[in-house]
């Protein structure tokens, strides 16, 4: 009668098998989704972005219609 390896022994083995093909584990944070907080942050860094994106065009305007020294003739 055999014995069957353990999860524990088959997950080494996998994982040895992915670091022979030249790859390695690496652990990653993401944010949870599921908690409350999750949209409302979301929300307000879409926010961030969208101001910014529209503070751009204001700060674009303002150097096209601006003088600035390096413009001026000598």
């Amino acid at each position: 009668m055999s014995v069957r390896p353990t999860s524990r022994g088959r997950t080494a083995r996998y994982w040895e098998n992915l670091r022979r093909m030249g790859l390695r584990p690496v652990q990653i944070w993401m944010p949870d989704t599921r908690l409350p907080t999750f949209s409302a942050e979301a929300r307000r860094q879409c926010e961030l972005v969208n101001a910014a994106d529209q503070a751009e065009h204001l700060i674009d305007w303002v150097e096209n219609v601006s003088v600035f020294d390096e413009d001026a003739t000598r």
